[in-house]
C-alpha cells in the first residue's frame, strides 16, 4: 500500500536529527502492520514499535525477511516491543520468559539494539474508579522486591539477544504511581534495566514530568510522548467517574493539546545530547481514535515545531 501523496523518503525530509517512533496502538487491531509502516514513513516518522499482532504476523524467517525489507523500503526502524507479565509471582515465570523468548526473537532478528518493553499487567480492580483516588491493592514488599529482581533477570537476558530491557508505567498496573516507579527501578540494576515512562500516565498518577525527566535523564532511553488535559481530569474528579471515562472524555491528547508542559523536560534532554528514541503513543479509547492518522500527524509536526525534531 502506498499512501497518496507520497513523494520524498523520509531520509529525504528537511528536519533537524529525528529519533521518533510511532506506536500502533491508536489504530486500532485491525489495521495490517504493513499498512502502519506506510502511516508512519509518510507522517514523517523514522521508527515504529512492534505489537503482538506484528510478531505473530512476521514470526516465521522468511516473513522476518520480508519486514525488514518493509522497513528498508521506507527508511524505518523497528525500535520495540512489548512483553506484558505479572513479574512478581514465581508461578508466572515459565509463560513470561517464553513470552520474552517470542519477542526477542523476532526483534533480535529484524533489529539488533532495539528495546523489549516491560509492562506489568493492568488489573480490573485496581485503577478503573474515581479519577485522582490512589489505586487499590499495592504490592506487598517482597513483591516489590520480586518484581525488581525478575527485571534484572530479564532484562540481563535482554542482552544476551542484542536487544536492552525497557520499563514502563501503566495506570491500573502495579507500576503505576511515581512512588510505586520509583521503588522499584531504585532496586533494578542501571546497566541493566533502561527507562520507558509514559509521561502522560505518570501525569495522570500526579508526578511531575520535569522532576522525572531531571532525576532519571541518565537512565530514560525511551520515553512514552501523549499530552494529558487537567481539566478533563478535574472535571472526571469532580463527577467522580473512572479512568476509562477519562480517556473516552480526551483526557490524553494528541501533542501540543491539552495542558501538560512538555518543552522543558525534553529540551533537558536535549542539553545532554540524549541518544535514545522518544515515542508518540496515542490512546485506542480516546477521540484521537477517531482519526488516528491526523492526529498522529499533530504529534509529529508539534516536534518539528516547538523542538525541532
Amino acid at each position: 500500500m502506498v499512501l497518496e501523496g507520497r513523494s520524498t523518503p523520509r531520509a529525504c525530509y528537511p528536519y533537524g536529527v529525528a529519533r521518533i517512533a510511532c506506536s500502533p496502538a491508536v489504530w486500532g487491531p485491525d489495521l495490517r502492520f504493513e499498512d502502519l509502516l506506510d502511516h508512519a514513513a509518510d507522517l514523517g516518522y523514522v521508527g515504529v514499535e512492534a505489537n503482538q499482532a506484528a510478531i505473530e504476523a512476521f514470526g516465521r524467517e522468511r516473513d522476518r525477511a520480508r519486514l525488514r525489507a518493509l522497513l528498508e523500503e521506507r527508511h524505518l526502524k523497528l525500535v520495540a516491543a512489548p512483553v506484558v507479565g505479572l513479574f512478581y509471582e514465581r508461578d508466572e515465570r515459565a509463560a513470561e520468559l517464553e513470552a520474552l523468548r517470542r519477542a526477542a526473537d523476532f526483534l533480535a532478528d529484524v533489529n539488533e539494539g532495539a528495546m523489549i518493553v516491560f509492562r506489568t499487567a493492568t488489573h480490573p480492580g485496581r485503577r478503573d474508579m474515581v479519577v485522582g483516588q490512589p489505586p487499590l491493592l499495592p504490592l506487598t514488599p517482597d513483591r516489590v522486591g520480586r518484581l525488581a529482581d525478575t527485571l534484572n533477570q530479564l532484562c540481563d537476558r535482554c542482552k544476551g539477544y542484542g536487544l536492552t530491557g525497557v520499563v514502563q508505567n501503566r495506570v491500573g498496573s502495579y507500576l503505576e504511581t511515581p512512588e510505586e516507579y520509583r521503588e522499584v527501578v531504585e532496586r533494578t540494576e542501571p546497566d541493566l534495566v533502561g527507562l520507558a515512562p509514559d509521561l502522560g500516565h505518570w501525569a495522570y498518577a500526579g508526578g511531575d514530568v520535569d522532576t522525572l525527566v531531571r532525576e532519571w535523564r541518565d537512565r530514560l532511553v525511551y520515553p512514552r510522548l501523549k499530552g494529558f488535559d487537567q481539566a478533563v481530569f478535574d472535571k472526571q474528579a469532580e463527577e467522580r467517574l473512572g479512568f476509562r471515562s477519562f480517556v473516552e472524555a480526551g483526557g490524553f491528547t494528541p501533542l501540543g493539546e491539552g495542558t501538560l508542559e512538555l518543552e522543558g523536560a525534553l529540551l533537558r534532554l536535549e542539553r545532554v545530547d540524549y541518544a535514545g528514541w522518544l515515542c508518540v503513543e496515542l490512546e485506542p479509547l480516546s477521540p484521537a481514535a477517531a482519526d488516528p492518522r491526523a492526529n498522529t500527524l499533530a504529534s509529529r509536526e508539534y516536534l518539528r515545531a516547538r523542538l525541532h525534531w
